[in-house]
Order: structure tokens, then C-alpha cells, then sequence
């Protein structure tokens, strides 16, 4: 396989458009809340409308399309390219973990600088040298900031990917993520109910999300097993045209009436966050919406006969750097705007918009330098920079 630099059209753009919407959807999804992290509870409801309905709109890309986009790849480079499971996990924990434990310790520095602004930053900096299990639960939790979580919830994932390389070659498996996704909701009501210890409570809820999210990576690779048969959009694929194109429609279909089905519960959710002005988490089958609506984003964007621009090639490789640059733009803005800006509908927009460009030029500046280049997965580790700069320089291998 040759190892020159992929040129835009031969780039999967449907799949970069995935990872540019699943980057800025997190973002903007952050960003349509209050400061306090409510739904302009103190606002009437025409006034918070605006902001629920942007944040219901987001919502449809989680963290779980990071998960299936990730897996998904995963599936495609083990097939491509086989390696053992031990050169997999060592392969993933250098992209995964290290950037992690960089980012963790940005953080700390982070919050500890705005807690010092705001007041409280003695408290932390006291329980940061006294009390073990906050630096534990950083590293094990990635409760440091928001969604820094995604991180080590995917590569305890990757420790199953064998499992997930049977839904290859039949992608029927990818509908066990069904019943998983079931158990992992009567799981965490017994945890909710019987567990009192509120630490061993989080440890607990992230077992049982690990464990049930297994199902993304059967999905992932269930996608990618489709992909190989039928193609993006319905070309390319190895099946015949009427074979393929039988699978493409019924897939479409099926997650076409998944989607409409979220999206029906999701904005009846919205209309009763807009009437009640709290955020409605036990509105019916909500949750079930909110985990489901990801693998029918995903599958619907790489089975539709779309075109899509070139752009999104240029942008897709810094979706990884804007997702783990983000919340210290979200800070920054909220220590400018918060009591300046009083329109519920008018910070929302705004601080979208500011975090969103300041992401991308954050990330943009740190792809620039080669000695950090490696914090937003654009460039080798530092040891990795070290050792090529020891040996005589090659001509590059076609």
C-alpha cells in the first residue's frame, strides 16, 4: 500500500464531514447552555426556545458518533493493514493515552487558573495535594473537563476490537448494541437505587458504559462490513449493482425511520425543556433517542448518494484537536460574556461562534508547531520525533 499523502478526492469526505459535524456538534452543544449549565431556567420559554432547540439539534452528534467514526476506522485499518493485538493496544495507547495525560494536566492548569480568578482556586489546589482519588478519577474518569472522558472510554473499547471484527463480516451483529443499550439502562437504575458510596456509584456507571458500549464497536465495524459490499453512497462496493443496491435501501430505510423516530422523541424532550426550564432527563425513551440517533447519523451519511465538498477534507483532520481544545474556549468565554450578555438567544450564538473559530484557530496554531503537533493526534510523540532525528535521512517510500 503506497504511503504518499492521500489527495482530496481520494479522501472518504463522507466520513470527514462526520468527523467536522461530530467536532463542532460537541462544541456548539456545550455552548447552548447557560453558565450554570441549565436551560436558561431564569428565562421565560420563548426566551430559552431558541437555545433547547439548538441543543437538541446538536445533541444528535455525541460523543457515540466519535465512537463509531473511531471504531469504524479502526476495522478499516486492521483489515488493510493486520496487525497482532498487541501491536493494536500498544499502537492505540500511544495515540490515545498520551495525548490524554498531556491534556489532563492542561486542565488542571486550566481550572486551577480560573478557580484562582473566581475565588475558589485555594480549595482546589488543597484537595489537588491532599486527596488522591481526584487525580484517580482524572485518569481513570477523565472528569477533569467536559468529555475528556471519550478518551479513555475509547481505548478501554479498543482492548475488544477481536470481537468487534466478526460484525465485518456479518453486520447483522451490529443490532446487538439493541439489547446492550437496554441492559445498560436497568443496570444503572440498580446502581442509582442500591449504591450509596457516590465514588464507587461513578466507578460503577463507568464500568457498565464500557461494557455496553461494546455495541458501538460491533455497529462500527458492522458499518464498515456494509461499506465493503456496498459502498459509499452505493458505489464502490464489492457486491453487483442489484445486490447493493437492495442492501443500500433497505439500510437507508430502516435508519431513515430510526432517525425520524429520535428525532420525535427528541424535540417533544425539547418542547418540555422549553415549558419546564429544567432539562426533562426522564422524558420517555429519551435516552434510548439520544443513543440511537448517532448510529442512524452515521449510516445515513454513508449510505445517501451525496456529493460533498472538498473542504471538509482540509477541516476533518482537526476535529480530534477542536474536541480536546474546546472547553478552555468555552471558559474564556464565559469569564467574558457572563452578566454582559443578557439574552438567552444572543449568548448562545455568540459563544458559539466563539468557540467554534477559536477551536479551529487554537488547534490550527498547535498543528503548527512540531513539538505539540503530537496534543491533537497531527504528529508523531516526541520520543518518535527523537529517534527519526538519530537516523540518516531517506528518500520518502512511494
Amino acid at each position: 500500500m503506497s504511503t504518499a499523502p492521500a489527495s482530496p478526492s481520494a479522501r472518504l469526505l463522507w466520513l470527514d464531514a462526520l468527523r467536522v459535524l461530530a467536532g463542532v456538534s460537541i462544541i456548539c452543544m456545550h455552548a447552548s447552555a447557560a453558565p450554570d449549565g441549565s436551560p436558561f431556567s431564569d428565562a421565560t420559554p420563548a426566551g430559552r426556545a431558541l437555545p433547547v432547540l439548538l441543543q437538541t439539534l446538536f445533541y444528535m452528534a455525541r460523543t457515540e458518533l466519535f465512537l463509531v467514526i473511531s471504531l469504524f476506522l479502526l476495522a478499516m485499518s486492521l483489515h488493510r493493514r493486520p496487525r497482532g493485538y498487541g501491536a493494536v493496544i500498544a499502537e492505540q495507547a500511544q495515540r490515545l493515552l498520551v495525548p490524554f495525560v498531556f491534556w489532563v494536566a492542561v486542565y488542571v492548569c486550566v481550572n486551577l487558573a480560573l478557580g484562582y480568578h473566581l475565588g475558589w482556586g485555594h480549595y482546589l489546589l488543597r484537595a489537588l495535594t491532599s486527596q488522591a482519588e481526584i487525580w484517580i478519577g482524572y485518569l481513570l474518569l477523565g472528569d477533569v473537563k467536559q468529555h475528556m472522558h471519550f478518551l479513555p472510554t475509547l481505548f478501554a473499547l479498543v482492548l475488544a476490537f477481536p470481537l468487534y471484527r466478526m460484525a465485518v463480516a456479518r453486520p447483522a451483529l451490529g443490532l446487538v448494541l439493541i439489547p446492550l443499550l437496554i441492559l445498560k439502562r436497568q443496570l444503572n437504575m440498580a446502581v442509582w437505587g442500591g449504591i450509596e458510596d457516590p465514588v464507587a456509584t461513578q466507578y460503577l456507571l463507568r464500568a457498565i458504559r464500557i461494557a455496553t458500549y461494546t455495541g458501538y464497536g460491533l455497529v462500527g465495524a458492522a458499518f464498515y462490513g456494509i461499506f465493503l459490499r456496498v459502498g459509499a453512497g452505493g458505489e464502490g462496493g464489492s457486491w453487483d449493482r442489484a445486490r447493493s443496491a437492495r442492501l443500500q435501501r433497505a439500510v437507508l430505510t430502516s435508519l431513515g425511520l430510526l432517525a425520524l423516530a429520535c428525532l420525535w422523541i427528541k424535540f417533544g424532550q425539547a418542547m418540555a425543556v422549553i415549558q419546564s426550564g429544567t432539562w426533562s432527563r426522564n422524558y420517555p425513551n429519551a435516552d434510548s433517542a439520544h443513543l440511537l440517533m448517532p448510529v442512524a447519523l452515521f449510516g445515513l451519511v454513508m449510505l445517501a448518494p451525496l456529493r460533498w465538498p472538498g473542504w471538509i477534507g482540509r477541516l476533518a483532520p482537526y476535529s480530534f484537536g477542536i474536541f480536546l481544545v474546546h472547553p478552555m474556549l468555552l471558559d474564556l468565554f464565559r469569564l467574558i460574556a457572563e452578566g454582559r450578555i443578557m439574552t438567552p438567544s444572543l449568548y448562545v450564538l455568540t459563544n458559539i461562534g466563539f468557540a467554534v473559530a477559536g477551536s479551529y484557530a487554537l488547534a490550527l496554531a498547535l498543528s503548527r508547531v512540531p513539538a505539540l503537533s503530537w496534543t491533537i493526534g497531527l504528529g508523531p510523540l516526541p520520543w518518535a520525533r527523537r529517534r527519526a532525528g538519530t537516523r540518516p535521512l531517506a528518500a520518502p517510500s512511494a
